[in-house]
């Protein structure tokens, strides 16, 4: 049996990396530190080590949050207050939607809670901050 290092050959394609990226619909262009942050408005915020060295795009899409993008992907969100990115797990929920929950439905839940469930809390996310990261 032969070694790897025996049946290697070089690639005659030559790697010339990533081509310089750009986001014109974005208001920044803002390059992650090899630490795995962006630094935006005096605040450092933890994006992840894995783009390290890479250009992101961010827009403001609410006050004080924004919506992270890397080439044609949006990893997810991130706000100067937590100073983390949230990934997007799903499609954002419309405020409308999410305010159209009836009150017997809440009524529901809290005798739920009431009654000694034994599942864990959902968010300690208040409905406020909830509407507020998934509205664009």
């Amino acid at each position: 049996m032969k070694c790897p290092a025996e049946l290697y050959t070089a690639s005659t394609r030559r790697y010339d990396g990533l081509p310089e990226l750009t986001y014109p619909f974005h208001e920044r262009d803002i390059l992650v530190a090899a630490c795995g942050r962006l630094c935006l408005h005096r605040k450092k915020i933890n994006i992840s080590t894995v783009l390290a060295g890479q250009k992101l795009g961010i827009k403001e899409v609410d006050d004080g949050i924004w919506l992270a993008s890397f080439m044609h992907y949006d990893p997810g969100y991130f706000d100067l207050e937590q100073k983390t990115l949230q990934p997007m797990r799903r499609a954002p929920m419309p405020v409308s939607a999410i305010s159209k929950t009836s009150s017997a439905s809440w009524a529901r839940r809290r005798r739920r809670s009431s009654q000694g469930s034994t599942r864990r809390p959902a968010s300690t996310m208040s409905v406020v901050a909830h509407r507020r990261m998934w509205t664009c």
